[in-house]
């Protein structure tokens, strides 16, 4: 969970490692939804709902046409 987090927050603050180039560095951003996902579906598991309708919500927001963070919302 805690390298899921750092991971989102790296892309989203856009923190771009020296190591990759710009290429690269597109392809992790198209990561995020999935990353939301993941991070929700691990709050499910741990018994946080709120982070989990949050974090799925922001899935959703991202990438509308991904049906598995609906299922996890229903």
């Amino acid at each position: 969970m805690e390298y899921g987090l750092k991971a989102i927050e790296m892309l989203e603050g856009n923190k771009k490692p020296a190591t990759l180039d710009d290429a690269a560095w597109a392809y992790q951003l198209t990561l995020l939804p999935h990353l939301y996902l993941d991070m929700g579906t691990m709050a499910i598991a741990t018994n946080k709902s709120a982070e989990a309708k949050a974090r799925l919500e922001k899935a959703v927001a991202l990438n509308p046409a991904e049906p598995s963070a609906y299922v996890l919302l229903g």
